[in-house]
């Protein structure tokens, strides 16, 4: 018996590929518009500006009731209901009533520093030099003596953070001691003389500032007359201490200074 063939199968169609429909364009018009950026800085420095104005009306409070009532008798909590903000919000500025001494010391220094080298740039010689600094302290230091007079017996208080020998206050006396130093570096200070007697400019002015504020003479000549004189000795003192054969006592001087603990 004859076998019949098998039928023959469909050759399968590969898949015409489709071709992608091309998009149109958005219009402008139509697109979405961009979101503008936040502006997180504003409100950032407005924070910033309200925490500074806040922080100088307690540094103002509390320098006033320094005034009236004497450091001691001060307290935060005064401070704090004078200012007309919370005691949470007076011990976020300042921590004490000490923090907000040194804070004051700082300003003073910041301030003489700034009258002291815009004086020194047209002073010529080494008197003129002593000058520009040493009038500038007492006039910056003049427009708040009653501070400093509440301040007087904590200053010289050896275990308070706000003497004018603690740590807190290191950075204050550096830079009374870098604009002194800069006074003496000129061509009439010898290069071995100009530290040393850095260091005993530093020790006049503090005598000067303690002795300006318990004046009581009429714009405190006094102490104005004693700062001319002890001025006028520095820059012949200066000639006799560069001469060669005061060397001995250059170094003894030296010896001392180490010995006493200003001078490494």
């Amino acid at each position: 018996m004859t076998k019949k063939p098998a039928p023959s199968q469909p050759t399968p169609r590969k898949p015409t590929p489709r071709k992608p429909t091309p998009r149109k364009p958005t219009p402008r018009a139509e697109r979405a518009p961009k979101r503008a950026p936040r502006a997180a800085a504003e409100p950032k420095r407005a924070r910033r500006a309200d925490g500074e104005t806040t922080r100088a009306r307690i540094l103002a409070t509390a320098l006033d009731l320094f005034r009236r009532r004497g450091f001691e008798r001060t307290t935060m909590r005064e401070v704090a209901s004078a200012a007309g903000v919370s005691l949470g919000a007076a011990y976020h500025y300042f921590g004490s009533k000490e923090e907000i001494a040194l804070a004051f010391y700082r300003e003073h220094q910041q301030r003489h520093s700034e009258v002291a080298r815009k004086a020194l740039a047209t002073a010529r010689t080494l008197r003129e030099r002593l000058d520009a600094v040493f009038t500038s302290v007492l006039d910056v230091r003049g427009q708040d003596r009653p501070v400093l007079s509440a301040l007087t017996r904590t200053a010289l208080d050896k275990s308070s953070p706000v003497s004018v020998f603690s740590d807190e206050l290191s950075d204050v006396r550096d830079a009374d001691l870098a604009l002194l130093r800069e006074v003496v570096s000129c061509p009439e200070v010898t290069p071995d003389v100009r530290e040393p007697l850095a260091l005993a400019l530093w020790a006049l002015e503090l005598g000067l500032v303690l002795r300006f504020v318990l004046d009581e003479s009429p714009g405190q000549a006094m102490t104005r007359k004693l700062m001319a004189g002890a001025l006028d000795l520095v820059p012949p003192l200066v000639t006799l201490l560069g001469m060669p054969m005061m060397l001995p006592m250059r170094e003894q001087l030296l010896r001392v200074l180490i010995d006493g603990g200003l001078l490494r």
